[in-house]
């Protein structure tokens, strides 16, 4: 029996599959890093913003300190934002973001088919790995949250670098390899990968000349990112492992490669959060997790050594799962981040042709059994997929899973404290805060909203000193300047109030409400016509504001 079935068939089945997978994150809404840089993130609001687009930072001004350059990927959320606009639908409606982020996963598990042919691995092998690919659940992050994106627009055009080149069109691969650059740094791994396939097939000498060509673009890439991010500096208290010795931040990130591992043989516990203090540093060699990824490591060395000269398969798989998770492993660099599961989304294509592999090995000794052991797999993979987009509801939905995921993560607890206090259950919030604080104390966000907490349970005293403390920790930190200014004037110092305003204003020129109640107390000291321009001001940045197009009409009344 027959049990392959013809090329076009099989990407049917694939990019299928993972529709089924992943449709029910169309209805979701915006939550976390999304809401963010869709709402605030100015460079999203026109897809003919070219300048501001691939000239600017991906989170431009939301974080001042962010060197992430990504343009291709802020064009594409920035033409979802537009063709809202174009029929009619609030340009955050979320429904057009996700149906691109299905469509682009669908797409890049069809390409993990192609590539698995162009390595030269059995058809069976390449359709198991591409099917598994589609629906694992460890995806979930990078295809249910529009920001995840960066993840999908890399990899699918890394895989499609690597077939043009495979096929010999050098110019497509060179255009191709500088698009993935464009959608996340990260993606110059593929270059290393793609240079191991060319070795691995004894290619001709004039493949490998075409390397010159993308070294040309890798450096282009690099002038461009540098001329955008020149000068910026990351503090570091804002990459997690900068602080801590070099050994301590490979050996953690070791223990981060294992767990990673786990999730993708067995994707159970997944959560959106690992950062302080979900995963503890190593500091020691002895750590069990250290001894398993030596063993791992060593294990891979041994495979690699003795199956080079029979297959290269073995060895492009463990190398390219090694390469590709580099720039992000926090070995290399410290990151922004301890672990994320998006950041497997790459390295996991060399896995899943991995398990490919494996199933046709089994298949060619009890084919029924491995046919049938793969259906269930692919079934539990499904249903765990689909249980878990759910998570990417809505902010509380978002905030409630997360903290269940990961209790001891001071974020986890600071959003689940902001859910709350959205909610209007203060007290709770204020529990999640202090929980927050405690597992990271310089916080400072978690300072700043638990001072906003306080102040609406009256403790005017309390939340003063809360504002103060986050202003110290992060000078830049507008909102906190901007609800120092409220609470000041609530205790009746006008003239805090207003050098809190006017220092929001300053490190946040659009802060519209700043504005407003800057404009207040210029009316209340006489000084109408600064009260005015700064309505106007407040106007021009929310042409929406109420309040301050209220405030401005009542001043015109009493002007006439």
């Amino acid at each position: 029996m027959h049990l392959v079935p013809s090329q076009s068939r099989q990407d049917f089945a694939v990019f299928a599959l993972a529709v089924v997978a992943y449709v029910n994150t169309i209805p979701n809404g915006l939550v976390f890093d999304d809401l963010l840089l869709i709402t605030e993130q100015s460079s999203v609001r026109s897809a003919f913003n070219w300048r501001e687009i691939w000239f600017g930072r991906y989170w431009g001004e939301i974080w001042p300190h962010n060197v992430l350059y990504r343009p291709l990927t802020i064009w594409s959320i920035a033409l979802n934002y537009s063709f809202n606009g174009l029929l009619g639908l609030s340009c955050s409606h979320t429904a057009g973001y996700h149906v691109v982020n299905l469509l682009l996963h669908a797409a890049v598990s069809t390409l993990v088919l192609r590539l698995g042919i162009a390595l030269c691995i059995p058809s069976f092998a390449s359709f198991a790995a591409a099917l598994i690919f589609a629906v694992h659940p460890i995806h979930t992050e990078a295809v249910a949250a529009v920001t995840g994106r960066t993840e999908l627009l890399a990899a699918g055009f890394g895989i499609g670098f690597i077939l043009a080149h495979d096929h010999r069109h050098t110019a497509l691969a060179a255009v191709l390899f500088a698009l993935a650059l464009f959608s996340k740094e990260s993606a110059i791994a593929f270059l290393p990968v793609a240079l191991l396939c060319v070795f691995s097939k004894d290619r001709a000498r004039r493949d490998i000349m075409a390397f010159g060509l993308y070294g040309l673009v890798t450096v282009a890439w690099f002038a461009l990112r540098a001329s955008v991010v020149s000068g910026i500096v990351i503090p570091l208290d804002t990459l997690p492992l900068a602080e801590s010795p070099t050994y301590v931040r490979i050996l953690t990130a070791l223990r981060v490669q294992v767990r990673y591992l786990g999730l993708q043989v067995a994707p159970v516990g997944l959560s959106s959060d690992y950062s302080m203090n979900q995963i503890p540093t190593v500091t020691t060699l002895l750590d069990p997790h250290i001894v398993v990824a030596l063993c791992l490591g060593a294990g891979a060395a041994a495979i690699i050594v003795k199956t080079w000269r029979v297959s290269a398969i073995p060895t492009i798989l463990i190398l390219g799962y090694t390469i590709t998770f580099l720039p992000t492993s926090n070995i290399l660099l410290p990151i922004g981040t301890i672990m994320g599961e998006r950041l497997a989304y790459t390295p996991s294509i060399f896995v899943c042709l991995g398990l490919g592999y494996a199933f046709d090995a089994l298949r060619k000794m009890v084919s029924g059994y491995a046919v049938a052991l793969l259906a269930a797999l692919l079934v539990v993979f499904v249903w765990g997929t689909v249980d878990r987009n759910a998570t990417w509801a809505d902010p509380y939905t978002f905030s409630i899973t997360q903290l269940k995921t990961a209790p001891n993560s001071a974020k986890a607890n600071y959003n689940a404290g902001r859910e709350h206090h959205i909610a209007g259950d203060v007290a709770k919030a204020v529990e999640h805060y202090r929980r927050a604080l405690e597992i990271k104390p310089a916080y400072a966000d978690a300072l700043n909203n638990l001072g906003v907490a306080k102040r609406w349970q009256g403790a005017l005293y309390e939340a003063v000193g809360y504002f103060k403390n986050a202003i110290y920790l992060a000078p830049g930190l507008a909102s906190a300047h901007y609800n120092l200014g409220q609470t000041l004037r609530d205790m009746g110092d006008e003239s805090g109030a207003m050098t809190s305003y006017r220092k929001a204003l300053e490190i946040h020129p659009e802060y519209a409400e700043a504005a407003n109640n800057l404009a207040l107390i210029f009316v209340r000291q006489g000084d109408l016509d600064r009260a005015r321009k700064l309505w106007e001001r407040a106007l021009q940045i929310r042409p929406d504001y109420t309040m301050a197009r209220e405030n401005l009409k009542r001043l015109d009344t009493v002007g006439n």
